[in-house]
């Protein structure tokens, strides 16, 4: 075909296809899957050539001004994995190739391509090895090595700890049948050990995506990548877009953490996409978990997964689970912690207090008409911080100073409720004024990423270096569990998931508690605080038995028809004046709700649980279906929404959270 006619997308949330005129002089030059610059309107853009085509759909038909790329964006399989997600996900095909695209291929210059001058990207320098003794744990990679040898798709679930081994020879193996790989994790941190590990074991080219590379630095990767120079490509979700030539293995490590789910436009699983990834090149796709989400453990158990099961083969912890409602009412630290914490320090080990809220308290409330202090833009309790006297608001930010009377009756009696971090800091000083205590939460621990270490690296080697003796932290203070000489943790709500408007409340408060159970230190004791201890998430989670948590949610879910015994889709209206907002997602409740339409449940419309959030009002949809048989009707349904400029419209597809 001549190419004198090309087919545009643009990296916006719209599903147009634009036709434009090519230029001979640009002729030779243009290829599928490079940028090329654009006028639209009175702008010009950079948009992405979809394919050449022999006569534009429309009359007139504008030139464009060049081609930004040396060497395409993208192939034919990952333009086929775009246009999977921009199906599955409900965004445009321009935004699906946006997100494969790394970001300083997004500018509109017309020298966009960077010089590839080689620099050492973070985390890079300074990094142990790894010994290459594969112990005998790794005899359970057979399974995996005969699919990785067939060349054939699979799916398998690597559930347990010493996983790692079974990586190292699965990776081993594709790189013997020059395959490339890719290495997911959910967070940035890891992927240091990650690099650490694989230098040590293998000599092929290795390089990093994530999002605290710079632009230039993961231009420079991706472009390492794309000329063949890396086989073995580590990094967050994004990484799952990596540009290898024929990928033979994808592991997502951790597969069930929230990380790899984008929560903006393209609002993607990543491993999802790495599974269809797979599926489209005949790859293979390791999951690995200690605690898999309820979706692949049950996927795994029929037959739809592969399944390998590795066990610790050492003694855990001791668990405890301590009934708060048989303590005096108001305390922080139970008698039985208070005692615990006291030995651990006469003994000069150390202790970790989690608790899953920053800030002294919750909510302020007036006794006097029983109202909260809400944040005005976000109809949020604010949360009260004791250090500088202030209420700030975690969703927008928001703050002001705490008031000595009520802004709504101008009573006086104004009382803190809840527990954050900064108030069991200050309890913990009370009780042990000695001690040398350190706080680690998103309040005192800045987004920052050096060369060498993050931030939560330096506050961790504080803790482990220097003389102190109990860290208070958040979910982020996980991490300091590996260290043998923390010999005793104390969750101290561990409801403080639980009772969230959302089914995947009990999955996540499991998970989050065996991650402070399932260490395999034999002195170390756990001590969970509750006010629920008949939960069979806290109670699996004592008894470190998923087994027993996945039979109980499992059973749950399939009466309710919940995932995986279903797919939901979200469906979001936001803007300033709540009455429009109801009145256009009341409409669209009509439209779905149609009675040739038997394959969907419908939820609502209502006002989400966060009603109202950075200034804008929200109602939803809750939509459970199968996708197959769901999308289409739901596109044609959204396409005739009548959605005014102040209105918003976000349909997230395998929703993460339901607030």
């Amino acid at each position: 075909m001549k190419k004198e006619y090309v087919e545009i997308v643009l990296d916006l949330p719209i599903e147009r296809i634009f036709h434009y005129s090519l230029p001979e002089e640009l002729r030779e030059k243009a290829e599928v899957g490079k940028r090329v610059l654009i006028p639209l309107g009175r702008r010009k853009e950079a948009g992405f050539l979809l394919r050449f085509v022999a006569e534009p759909e429309v009359k007139e038909v504008k030139d464009v001004f060049g081609i930004l790329d040396e060497i395409p964006v993208f192939d034919e399989e990952l333009l086929g994995l775009g246009k999977w997600i921009a199906d599955y996900y409900f965004c445009s095909l321009g935004q699906a190739l946006g997100a494969i695209a790394p970001p300083l291929l997004r500018s509109s210059r017309l020298d966009a391509s960077p010089s590839l001058k080689r620099e050492v990207p973070p985390y890079f320098e300074g990094l142990p090895p790894l010994s290459k003794n594969l112990p005998p744990q790794a005899e359970k990679a057979d399974s995996i090595l005969r699919s990785i040898n067939k060349g054939e798709f699979s799916t398998i679930l690597v559930a347990g700890e010493k996983r790692w081994q079974i990586y190292l020879r699965s990776i081993s193996e594709t790189l013997k049948r020059g395959q490339g790989v890719i290495f997911l994790l959910p967070e940035i941190y890891l992927t240091s050990r990650v690099i650490a590990r694989f230098r040590a074991q293998f000599e092929e080219g290795l390089a990093i995506l994530h999002s605290r590379l710079s632009p230039r630095q993961r231009y420079r990767e991706w472009r390492k990548i794309k000329e063949g120079e890396a086989s073995v490509v580590v990094g967050t979700r994004l990484a799952v877009f990596a540009p290898l030539a024929n990928p033979g293995l994808i592991i997502v490590d951790e597969e069930e953490d929230p990380s790899y789910k984008q929560e903006e436009a393209p609002r993607y699983w990543a491993r999802e996409v790495a599974i269809k990834r797979a599926e489209k090149k005949g790859a293979v796709v390791l999951l690995g978990s200690n605690t898999p989400s309820l979706g692949s453990y049950y996927r795994a158990s029929q037959g739809e997964y592969g399944l390998v099961t590795l066990a610790s083969g050492k003694e855990e912890g001791k668990v405890k689970i301590i009934d708060m409602r048989r303590e005096p009412e108001g305390i922080i630290l139970s008698r039985p912690l208070k005692e615990a914490v006291e030995k651990n320090l006469e003994k000069e080990k150390k202790t970790v207090l989690l608790i899953n809220r920053r800030g002294f308290a919750n909510f302020l409330l007036c006794r006097d008409c029983g109202r909260a202090l809400l944040c005005p833009n976000c109809l949020v309790s604010l949360t009260y911080y004791f250090k500088d006297k202030n209420l700030y608001c975690h969703y927008c930010n928001y703050q002001g100073k705490a008031p000595d009377i009520c802004p709504h009756c101008r009573g006086y009696h104004l009382s803190y409720f809840g527990t954050g971090t900064e108030r069991v800091e200050e309890e913990v000083k009370k009780l042990f004024p000695q001690v040398r205590i350190l706080r680690m939460d998103k309040d005192v621990v800045p987004r920052k990423y050096s060369r060498k270490k993050s931030s939560q690296e330096t506050f961790l080697s504080r803790f482990q270096e220097e003389e102190i003796d109990i860290l208070v932290g958040t979910r982020m203070a996980l991490r300091a569990l590996d260290l043998p000489e923390v010999t005793l943790v104390g969750v101290i709500l561990a409801d403080t998931s639980l009772h969230l408007p959302d089914f995947r409340s009990g999955e996540r408060t499991f998970r989050l508690l065996t991650q402070v159970t399932k260490r395999d230190i034999a002195s170390r004791e756990v001590i969970i605080q509750t006010y629920n201890p008949q939960s069979h998430a806290l109670s699996a989670a004592g008894s470190i038995s998923y087994e027993d948590f996945y039979e109980k949610e499992i059973s749950a879910r399939r009466e309710l028809k919940y995932p995986p015994f279903s797919r939901l889709v979200r469906i979001i209206i936001r803007g300033p004046e709540e009455a429009k907002v109801e009145e256009t997602i009341l409409s669209l409740g009509k439209t779905l709700s149609s009675p040739n339409e038997e394959r969907l449940s419908i939820l609502g419309p209502a006002p989400c649980p966060l009603r109202k959030l950075r200034g804008k009002y929200r109602w939803h949809i809750i939509v459970k279906g199968d996708p197959l048989s769901s999308n289409r009707f739901l596109k044609s349904c959204l396409d005739s929404l009548p959605l005014s400029r102040k209105l918003d419209l976000i349909v997230d597809a395998d929703p993460l959270a339901m607030l």
